[in-house]
């Protein structure tokens, strides 16, 4: 099993990012999925953690050690993390908030 091409590549693309956008948004160097690509580098194993929290799997996920992600997000929860993840702290704290105001009114209705 290549790591790289089996387990890290389609996390990649199906992000649907480029690679500039994917490295800014993971922290890695720039043209670093690139050289990942070309077989230039195969330094991903370093940067794995990284990859495993943006896309929320495992890191025994990407290094073939499961066969799964851990992750059972739909594509709309998909969307939610990851507007979540380019907004500021002060967005993601007001957002959470209505969304468990939300929930608590929600709860209040059920058992009304």
């Amino acid at each position: 099993m290549d790591i790289f091409y089996d387990k890290i590549l389609p996390l990649f693309e199906s992000s649907g990012k480029t690679n500039i956008q994917l490295e800014k948004e993971i922290g890695l160097p720039r043209s670093t999925i690139y050289d990942w690509k070309i077989g230039k580098s195969k330094g991903y194993k370093k940067y794995a953690d990284k990859i495993a929290a943006y896309f929320n799997v495992s890191i025994d996920y990407l290094l073939g050690n499961e066969e799964i992600t851990v992750s059972t997000l739909s594509a709309y929860e998909t969307d939610l993390v990851t507007a979540s993840r380019e907004a500021d702290e002060r967005a993601r704290e007001d957002a959470l908030t209505m969304l468990r105001s939300h929930r608590i009114e929600k709860k209040k209705e059920s058992l009304a």
